[in-house]
């Protein structure tokens, strides 16, 4: 069925950062109406269309500096064409017509492998400099630090989005003028088959957080010797990628995290393992090791940082600084494996590798130690949104059962997170609530603070050189200044707490 584009179609924003066929820009904008592109292929469009705070999908092909497609509202579909003018884009649909510019975006300063904004049509490239990374590297030139003499902070929630569902994936506390670039990997073959990838930073300094994908592996000598050798797939059909030997959390940082995930020519100042962090990891799961035992496999919880450095390509050869974390999980069965290598078989031994944690803070060089409290108190801050959880312990059962047709992946959208999710999700938020706590407290200059109206509700972890209020709708104001407290109704001034 088609129809005109109706002015009451409006959607909202899928991702901060997206990508479109060369020659096009990545955004377009006008007339109350905003087309963003998707990762596509060079002659297929893909995307949302936007006007006000509803969203659908549109697909399309490119031929002769015009798009021509559908888009949807629900199970109907909409005739489009997009095309190219001398001054701009017009964007026609039944009898509506807009007329639409490009829309310069904020590159995002920890991705190395977004397209570079200086690259878009009409706007002359530079120079070419010395790059360490062959791959655009848009990062800004981070400006002398206007938060070193900052003497307050608001925080205030924001969602990561999954562009493929169109679900908040996770709410997290955002400082003023921060951005959020929502990445959702999905990996359908794989037993973490869906993964938060997205990354918060400060375009101005170059602060930022970076959540780094969970790799599963399982360690299964034989049987991975035996792939190489005859160069099989290293993905099992439960989803694991196969390894030869158990890594520690400092190889999986140097040999999975660094390799897959960071820039080229990075040099690795120094690397560490976290016993305290091990310990209270191992202490806050004791719970879930002591199930796991009853069943006969063995746990193991170990931690790392590593110090990294890197010139920020095209940026007037800025030096960066990240600390790369991994608090890391290794489950086996000790009796079973005993076995295994009595009878002479040591190589049909196996081990499950799985993350806790990985991501990174970055900033410019001689930066980090001041970012690291104000990145710590974002990534402590994350948390599921239940929604999502139900969405994707629907979606595993589809897996499970082999029946991952669209239909379902649809349905699963409206699924409702039930009293047995619920109390899992909880038990869960309060798992990683207590290890991010910890993890700040030890590493991070940080301290649980609470709401004095909910004294047994969220934990929120900040820094505790700051004063920190909180209001109705979850913003977070922090002053280092006793004479600069919150204007306005509503705000209570935080109590701390201890981190466990």
């Amino acid at each position: 069925m088609t129809r005109a584009l109706f002015c009451t179609c409006v959607l909202t924003l899928v991702s901060s950062f997206a990508w479109a066929a060369e020659g096009w820009p990545t955004e377009l904008k006008g007339d109350g109406l905003v087309v963003r592109f998707s990762p596509s292929a060079a002659d297929e469009a893909k995307g949302v269309i936007v006007r006000g705070d509803k969203q659908f999908a549109f697909e399309g092909d490119f031929a002769a500096g015009k798009i021509t497609g559908e888009f949807t509202v629900g199970e109907d579909g909409f005739e489009f064409i997009l095309e190219k003018t001398a001054t701009g884009y017009v964007f026609k649909s039944g009898n509506k017509t807009y007329a639409l510019t490009a829309v310069a975006r904020a590159a995002n300063p920890l991705d190395v492998n977004a397209p570079n904004p200086l690259e878009e049509p009409g706007v002359a490239k530079p120079e070419p400099q010395p790059r360490i990374d062959p791959k655009p590297d848009p990062r800004p030139v981070p400006q002398p630090n206007p938060a070193a003499d900052a003497r307050t902070l608001i925080y205030t929630p924001q969602a990561i989005k999954d562009q493929k569902s169109t679900l908040d994936v996770a709410d997290v506390l955002v400082p003023k003028g921060w951005q959020v670039d929502s990445r959702i990997v999905w990996q359908v073959d794989r037993s973490h088959f869906v993964t938060n990838a997205s990354a918060i930073f400060d375009p101005r300094t170059g602060w930022g957080l970076q959540l780094l994908p969970f790799d599963h592996f399982q360690c299964l000598p034989a049987t991975y010797k035996s792939a190489v050798q005859q160069r099989q797939s290293l993905i099992t059909i439960a989803g694991f990628e196969l390894c030869g030997s158990v890594p520690t959390p400092q190889q999986y940082i140097t040999e999975i995290l660094i390799p897959r995930y960071r820039p080229q020519g990075l040099r690795v100042i120094a690397i560490e393992d976290l016993p305290e962090v091990t310990k209270s990891l191992a202490k806050t799961m004791e719970k879930q090791v002591a199930l796991m035992a009853r069943e006969g496999i063995e746990t193991r919880y170990g931690a790392a940082k590593a110090r990294v450095e890197y010139v920020m390509p095209k940026s007037n050869n800025v030096m960066i600084e990240e600390d790369i974390y991994c608090l890391l999980e290794v489950t086996w069965p000790p009796q079973a494996n005993a076995q295994i290598a009595q009878q002479g078989f040591p190589d049909a031994q196996w081990w499950v590798i799985r993350p806790v944690a990985t991501y990174s803070f970055i900033a410019p060089k001689g930066q980090l130690k001041q970012a690291t409290p104000v990145l710590q108190t974002i990534y402590s801050s994350i948390q599921i949104k239940e929604k999502w959880f139900a969405y994707t312990e629907q979606i595993a059962a589809f897996i499970r059962q082999k029946n991952l047709d669209d239909a379902n992946l649809r349905a699963a959208t409206q699924v409702e997170i039930n009293a047995s999710q619920r109390a899992v999700l909880t038990d869960r938020w309060e798992k990683y609530d207590k290890i991010a706590r910890t993890t700040g407290h030890l590493l991070a200059e940080t301290m649980p603070y609470t709401d004095p109206n909910k004294p047994d509700g969220k934990k929120y972890v900040l820094e505790q050189k700051y004063d920190h209020w909180i209001s109705d709708e979850g913003n977070i104001f922090s002053s280092t200044d006793p004479s600069i407290t919150p204007t306005g109704a509503g705000w209570r001034k935080m109590k701390t707490t201890d981190p466990d």
